[in-house]
């Protein structure tokens, strides 16, 4: 999504902006799958019949990252709004999109 954003900003604080987020949800994606392959000291616990013992608590982690996604997903919900505003196109096209027939047909 934030790579389709890049496309269509043309503002360098956009742009910028758009390049923090990516950034961040990136670093977040390395870092949530590290702390999940790691998730426990050491790995074999995972496998043992005494697992949650010696992991850390995975249902703070796991509310953690749901309350990331929501958030991040509101943030690209949100940040084409001022590039759409600034497009050259009617008011009516700007909220619908295109109109049907424009999109390709499907085979």
């Amino acid at each position: 999504m934030v790579a389709l954003y890049l496309r269509l900003a043309s503002n360098k604080t956009h742009i910028r902006f758009l390049y923090g987020v990516g950034a961040v949800i990136l670093s977040h994606g390395i870092a949530a799958t590290l702390v999940a392959c790691f998730i426990c000291e050491p790995i074999s616990v995972i496998w043992k019949p005494e697992f949650p013992k010696g992991c850390l608590d995975m249902t703070s982690f796991n509310y953690f990252n749901g309350a990331f996604h929501v958030t991040t997903d509101i943030l690209l919900a949100l940040l084409p709004i001022p590039i759409v505003k600034k497009l050259q196109t009617n008011n009516r096209r700007k909220r619908t999109g295109p109109p049907p027939n424009s999109l390709p047909a499907s085979k």
